[in-house]
């Protein structure tokens, strides 16, 4: 389970995408916002999760 947590809570309204990467994540790629959750199935071994802003967070 992949869990987005934003503690400035401005972060909220914001869409992050996120990216698995390790043995066959399903699914790779998705867009979470604050407080959403995603569960991804892995293959046993590593895995690495990015999160990349993309929008701006109301100021």
């Amino acid at each position: 389970m992949v869990n987005k947590v934003c503690i400035d809570p401005r972060c909220r309204s914001a869409a992050f995408e996120i990216t698995v990467t390790g043995n066959n994540p399903q699914p790779q790629d998705f867009t979470l916002r604050g407080g959403e959750s995603q569960s991804v199935t892995l293959g046993p071994g590593s895995f690495v999760i990015l999160d990349i802003g993309i929008s701006r967070i109301n100021e």
